[in-house]
């Protein structure tokens, strides 16, 4: 394929997205807000939980995790108490735990109104798989994401790829801004894990996905925007764009490896 000289092409393909970072990123029709799950037990014993055989059965909340997440539900009715919710999760327990406490303190309200009547439960915003760190100690998630800053398709030791993650969240987001009733203007919440979330953001903020770690450290039970002002999480964004577009050229020189 050959490189793409002129600035409308890298535009262009920036709009389009390599791997669905499509209009529903750039510019979505919904309102999407980020929750990473309340502390774990996988937290409290300090090991990295990412093999869906087990985090879908183990591993829910410690009991500070389950008032995190009551906490994050109270902050989360302040701005979307009558409005058009929508409550999506990953499936590990963690999450599961999170999104419906979530959900129960929203439901709750007089006429409601929740997509699905709860929560829905989707595969693409499990945890990331670290391979062979898996089942070892967190502070081994470093040596991953020092990987991760030199190459967003890297799958050392069998970790899942930061572009995998990226094209699982992007086409997820894309999915229910179409799906979603267009008469309402809804309220979208994704639970899930803090390298998914750090992740899509970078799409959404139009950040060389390898700079991940580069956006502030969403923390267990915290909730975020997922279109914020970009001094909100930290973030330089000055440059951001072109060097999205030149990471993405590049991509598009020498082929997508997700």
């Amino acid at each position: 394929m050959r490189p793409l000289a002129r600035p409308g092409l890298r535009a262009a393909a920036f709009r389009r997205g390599i791997v669905a970072v499509s209009a529903a990123i750039a510019n979505p029709r919904n309102e999407y807000y980020l929750l990473r799950h309340g502390e774990s037990l996988a937290n409290v014993q300090g090991v990295i939980s990412s093999n869906p055989a087990v985090a879908t059965k183990e591993h829910g909340l410690s009991e500070s995790g389950k008032l995190q997440a009551k906490d994050a539900a109270r902050k989360f009715m302040e701005f979307a108490t009558g409005r058009h919710v929508a409550i999506v999760s990953s499936d590990f327990t963690r999450a599961k735990e999170t999104a419906q406490i979530v959900s129960l303190r929203f439901s709750a309200q007089p006429e409601a109104h929740i997509f699905n009547h709860g929560v829905v439960l989707d595969k693409r915003l499990r945890e990331r798989y670290f391979g062979e760190w898996d089942g070892t100690s967190t502070e081994n998630y470093a040596r991953v994401w020092e990987d991760d800053a030199r190459d967003a398709d890297h799958t050392v030791k069998g970790v899942e790829s930061v572009n995998s993650v990226l094209q699982r969240t992007t086409e997820l987001v894309a999915e229910l801004d179409n799906k979603l009733d267009p008469n309402y203007l809804w309220v979208v919440l994704l639970v899930a894990h803090g390298d998914v979330l750090q992740i899509l953001q970078t799409a959404a903020l139009g950040l060389d996905p390898t700079k991940h770690r580069s956006i502030d450290h969403l923390e267990t039970a915290t909730l975020r925007k997922l279109h914020p002002m970009v001094e909100d999480v930290g973030v330089d964004i000055n440059e951001a764009y072109g060097e999205y577009i030149q990471y993405y050229d590049g991509q598009l020189n020498r082929g997508w490896k997700s």
